[in-house]
């Protein structure tokens, strides 16, 4: 196993102290591109690149980052004349950005890249876009230079030219400062080059460089002038030297992105400093807000910046997948629900589960407030597959235990660093409820007992630390880092005093009363913010597609007996910071690893991946349970379910590694899939008690590809009859599809389960000398799920279709090692055949080459040389979001090596997914019905025909199966248009009930008519036409017409009148009658 996470933690705090200090100690730093004379020091001036410019893009075509904000272009060092330097180090032409900025924990800051730092499609990959611009700006940055860093680690300063442009590009709110200024996007207005640069200089201060395409607004570059270093220095606005628009002076176009999402940039300036993000509130007491609807994270904030999120169960992960949590409006706050079930605070605990009794909470000034307190304790950080339990109070810290780690730390350190001794000062004043004057007479003490030397105390940032609870100390320190250098001295006690706070990324428009003082203080995460109920409608027409890599997860089992009883060794460590798995070189004595003694040579691989589980010794602190698994990944793609995306999750590994224990698990230990249909249910019930206008549909199937071959897992076996096998056949539209798969409905998770045990319990499975009971196929369990929302105004529905792919795979094997004979050997060459197949697929699709423009991949990716291959290929390289879970066995060098290299190919592999969703009336429904009934109806004739003349074929039968589709098919939209019209019928009662009073209203109001008088204003036909007021004729005085014309048709008589209302009284009845109302 790796080092301890505190081991880990206290290295990077070390790496962070060390370069601070070299780009602290710069003295009278001068401001760029104002120095009269050379600067000797270029690690604390920026030269010859003195103005550092931020780029940022404007892309319609294609559509690229959110609808209603900017994306980053770079950040470029200028000469301070227009010109600047490129790709000024190839030693550092560094090409995997993503790894280095999660090997140096910059989870968030990727995350926010990766929507607002977008490549064009055609273009290349945002990863590629990233190191172009890393390569090209950023090696010309020289106080980036690594002489620059006095404890320098290998690639650091790539997550601080990167971090820095964020910073500036937050600053600078393009979308904003236009809008605020009537400037939108449009089809048709333009604008004018003046009008652009004003609202850029009311918001910025100073003007920027505007470039245009094709007379359309395409880039906009904000000059910065920097006092200092890159890392810590003070950005100043400039005016752009040297730097010329490209737009003319008039007629400008600014027009709409075609597609995307609207989000929130979460823009507040954040510092520059590498190693802490602070936020300065202000002065005034905090307003509590009051209640509001809406749903969005809890992103968990420590010592200022952002660490993780909760998950559905209330708990904190700071690696997993945040949850989504609903708020509604309960009287002078809210109450919160995730999939769970209700949010509540039992024996100060935060929980969520279907149970509870919903606690009322506030906010204030965007933070989550129990009691009037935002205040929440955790009894440790979460790290790696770890969770924390979050709870309202310091239950377990007493004004004595903390007294006592305070001494503790005295007498341990003999002498503290200034910043611990401000840390242990804040847990003073705040942990144990100590009035001010205690507080400061602790410090006293301190002082007087020389923990720490005078000179020590000199030089302290013009930047003060805010303890928790807003209490100020004169200095600012990552309390996060030190903490846990002081708990390696101090004892675990330190554990039990951490703060989180749970931030709540709330929008102004929700909260009209708190809009002005939460413009001071945002949330600095990339996640979305809480959005309103109305948002969550689906949108209608064409989603854009959404590009992203196949997610890589990798899992270790534990020793098995037959491994303990020769003494096996574990070849496997896990970093659960950088999720880094390591492969150990294998002791010579170990029989298993004899064929490794073969090659020429045995060394250490290291591969990182988006997680790495470590599931081999269930008493470390980081054991990955099955419940982690499923946090980290499931849960993640079930949200991408309901959001209208096809998914898939695949296990991969040798036999014998845990694939099957992984995605099905035990009755006591269920895996990936049945949690994963636990929780669709759970979710679909929630959902429909909170809107019942949409329905949901789902369908299951179940087939395992066993030799080359697919059989249906929801029909049972009969021993007596040889197994049936099913065809494939391939769709124009929807691709690859298995003819005749059972297709079942399901309408809760009982079922869904019946099912799940049903096809388990007809898998093909045998013993092997490596697997006692190994899985002699390929299994395949598929979720169909049907979102319909129906919209009663509009009378139009919108259909979103997910796919859900679960599949366990076969294990790969040698025929040596398992000792298989006859139909085992036959077995494992055909597994081997469909795994070696599925190699040279992920092969393909990694080649970045063959994602180029114009490259025909078709030709290339062998999916049709087996069956597996064939039936994936959507989620393999197109239409869906997939993930891999390679799980290892500990003690085996060479195929867990081979494991490792497949899923290091694997993660390159990039997929292009889309939202399935249909839009259409009430009327297009009717119609595309009738249409097919129509179509069905001529099938049957031809059918019919063709049966007389007894012509029997493959056309026929092709026909005939066809003819059987569609009857499905209408079968089920008839179905589906049930469903809606259940849902109107709810509706028209109501409306109906309404109606009946209003009747009766006005049969009352005829029984006892008013008689109303003549109209004394005629209007003439030409006033009818539209023409002046002159035209109308209105009588005089006397009662003599101003005007000639005839008598004989003035008003109506009396007669005529009871009439025509004996007629309405009679028509008002029979429709009573006719409502089942007798009046």
């Amino acid at each position: 196993m790796a080092p301890s996470l505190p081991s880990t933690f206290l290295a990077l705090a070390l790496s962070a102290a060390g370069a601070l200090a070299a780009v602290e100690s710069c003295s009278n730093p001068q401001l760029s591109c104002h120095n009269s004379s050379s600067v000797a020091n270029l690690c604390c001036f920026n030269a010859p690149g003195g103005q550092l410019v931020q780029t940022q893009f404007w892309d319609t075509s294609p559509s690229t980052g959110p609808i209603n904000s900017w994306t980053v272009h770079g950040l470029w060092p200028d000469h301070c004349d227009g010109s600047f330097d490129q790709n000024c180090d190839s030693r550092r032409a560094y090409k995997n950005i993503s790894s280095i900025l999660q090997q140096y924990g910059k989870t968030d800051l990727l995350s926010y890249m990766n929507t607002f730092w977008k490549n064009d499609p055609n273009d290349g990959s945002d990863e590629e876009f990233w190191e172009h611009e890393w390569e090209t700006h950023g090696t010309c940055i020289s106080t980036l230079d690594t002489t620059c860093y006095s404890d320098y680690s290998p690639q650091e300063e790539v997550p601080d030219f990167f971090q820095t442009a964020v910073n500036l590009f937050k600053t600078v709110d393009t979308y904003a400062f236009l809008a605020d200024a009537g400037i939108v996007p449009s089809s048709s207005a333009t604008y004018t080059a003046a009008e652009i640069q004003a609202a850029i200089r009311a918001a910025f201060g100073f003007e920027a460089t505007i470039q245009c395409s094709s007379g359309a607004l395409d880039e906009i570059w904000y000059s910065f002038d920097v006092l200092g270093s890159v890392v810590t220095g003070t950005f100043q606005p400039a005016t752009p030297v040297g730097q010329s628009s490209s737009c003319s002076s008039s007629g400008i176009k600014y027009l709409p992105k075609p597609s995307g999402t609207s989000i929130s940039r979460s823009s507040t300036p954040t510092s520059t400093s590498r190693t802490s993000t602070s936020t300065t509130r202000g002065g005034s007491s905090p307003t509590p807000t009051g209640g509001f609807s809406g749903s969005g994270f809890l992103n968990a904030v420590t010592s200022g910046s952002q660490s993780g999120c909760l998950i559905s169960s209330g708990t904190w992960f700071t690696t997993g997948t945040c949850a989504t949590y609903t708020a509604t409006s309960s009287g002078s706050g809210f109450t919160l629900r995730s999939s769970k079930g209700n949010c509540a605070i039992e024996n100060s605990e935060f929980t969520c589960a279907s149970g509870n009794t919903a606690t009322v909470f506030t906010a204030i000034n965007g933070l989550l407030a129990y009691s009037g307190s935002t205040a929440f304790y955790a009894t440790a950080v979460p790290s790696g597959q770890t969770q924390a339990t979050v709870y309202t109070s310091s239950h377990s810290t007493s004004r004595d235990s903390v007294r006592a780690v305070v001494t503790g730390a005295r007498d341990n350190l003999g002498l503290m660093r200034q910043d611990e001794f401000w840390f242990l000062s804040c847990l003073v004043l705040f942990y144990n409820s100590y009035t001010k004057q205690d507080a400061h007479y602790e410090i006293s003490k301190v002082l007087n007992k020389h923990w720490i030397r005078a000179s020590n105390l000199s030089g302290y940032p013009t930047s003060p630390y805010h303890c928790p609870g807003n209490a100020t100390l004169p200095h600012r320190v990552n309390t996060k880092l030190m903490y846990r250098a002081l708990q390696q001295r101090s004892g675990d006690d330190v554990l039990k005093i951490e703060e989180l706070l749970i931030r709540m990324a709330l929008e102004p428009r929700l909260m009209p009363g708190v809009a002005t003082e939460m413009r001071s203080v945002r949330s600095s995460a990339s996640t979305p913010s809480l959005r309103s109920k109305e948002e969550s409608i689906m949108p209608t027409g064409r989603m854009e597609a959404t590009g992203g890599n196949v997610k890589v997860v990798v899992r270790v089992r534990a020793f098995l007996p037959r491994e303990i009883e020769r003494g096996a060794e574990c070849l496997i460590e896990m970093d659960p910071v950088t999720q880094s798995t390591t492969l150990l070189v294998p002791n010579d004595s170990d029989p298993a690893n004899s064929r490794s003694k073969m090659r020429k040579v045995i060394e250490e691989k290291k591969f990182t991946f988006d997680s790495s589980f470590w599931s081999h010794d269930l008493e470390d602190e980081h054991y990955a349970h099955q419940e982690d698994v499923y946090n980290c990944l499931g849960e993640e793609f079930l949200d991408h379910n309901f959001e209208g995306y096809h998914t898939c999750i695949f296990a991969y590994g040798q036999t014998g590694s845990g694939k099957s224990y992984t995605m099905m698990g035990t009755p006591d230990e269920p895996g990936l899939i049945p949690r994963t249909c636990e929780d669709l249910f759970q979710r679909i019930e929630a959902a429909q008690n909170e809107t019942p206008n949409i329905s949901y549909n789902v369908r299951v199937s179940y087939f395992e590809v066993y030799n080359e071959h697919v059989r249906d897992l929801l029909v049972p076996v009969n021993p007596n009859q040889p197994p049936y096998y099913l065809k494939i056949r391939e769709s124009p539209t929807e691709g690859p599809y298995i003819k005749d798969l059972t297709d079942a409905p399901v309408k809760s998770i009982s079922e869904i389960m019946r099912y799940m045990r049903m096809g388990d319990s007809n898998r093909t499975v045998a013993s092997t000398k490596m697997n006692d009971t190994s899985s002699r196929s390929h299994a395949v369990f598929t979720i169909m799920l049907k979102q319909i929302h129906h919209d009663m105004d509009t009378d139009e529905t919108t259909e979103r279709m997910a796919r859900i792919r679960l599949v366990d795979l076969a294990g790969s094997e040698r025929a040596k090692a398992t000792e298989a004979t006859g139909v085992r050997l036959r077995e494992g060459s055909n597994i081997n055949k469909s795994l070696t197949t599925l190699g040279r697929v992920i092969a393909a699709l990694a080649d970045l080459k063959q994602h180029r423009p114009g490259k025909r991949n078709k030709d290339v990716v062998p999916y049709r040389d087996s069956i597996l291959t064939w039936l994936l290929k959507d989620s393999l390289g197109g239409n869906s979001k997939t993930a891999m879970i390679a799980c290892i066995a500990p003690s085996d060098y060479d195929e867990t090596l081979s494991t490792l290299r497949y899923a290091d190919q694997a993660k390159r592999i990039r997929t292009r997914a889309v939202v399935n969703q249909d839009h259409i009336s009430a009327a297009a429904r009717d119609a595309q019905i009738a249409a097919m009934a129509e179509e069905i109806r001529i099938l049957q004739l031809s059918v019919s025909d063709n049966r007389r003349r007894e012509k029997e074929g493959k056309e026929q039968e092709e026909k005939l199966e066809e003819y059987q589709n569609r009857v499905v098919v209408m079968q089920r939209m008839m179905e589906e248009k049930s469903m809606v019209a259940e849902g109107k019928i709810r509706s028209l009662q109501t409306e109906n009930e309404a109606l009946r009073l209003h009747l009766k209203l006005a049969l009352e109001s005829l029984k006892n008519p008013i008689e109303v008088p003549n109209p004394r204003v005629r209007v003439s036909l030409a006033s009818i036409d539209g023409d002046s007021d002159d035209e109308m004729i209105r009588e005089d005085e006397t009662g003599d017409p101003s005007s000639d014309y005839d008598h004989e048709d003035e008003g109506i008589s009396s007669s005529i009148h009871d009439e025509r209302a004996t007629e309405v009284q009679v028509y008002m009845k029979e429709l009573l009658n006719d409502l089942g109302q007798n009046p």
